[in-house]
């Protein structure tokens, strides 16, 4: 089975909401417990609006794109 990663704590009540989604549609689907792997990784949100808000949408992205290749 795959690994499912999410971008997290761009908000913390969607994160969850999320996670939550993923989980209920595999039990939908599957009478087992073998739930797929998932990582969360929870990015700094203050550093993210600070590079939106000061125009770096370059360093947003890569700021981003720097933490899926960590998942």
């Amino acid at each position: 089975m795959n690994k499912i990663g999410l971008i997290g704590g761009m908000g913390p009540e969607s994160t969850v909401e999320y996670y939550q989604g993923i989980i209920d549609k595999f039990k939908a689907e599957s009478d087992d417990l073998n739930y797929p792997d998932i990582i969360i990784y929870s990015v700094n949100l203050s550093r993210f609006i600070g590079l939106v808000n000061s125009g770096d949408e370059r360093g947003a992205v890569d700021y981003l794109s720097e933490k899926l290749k960590k998942s």
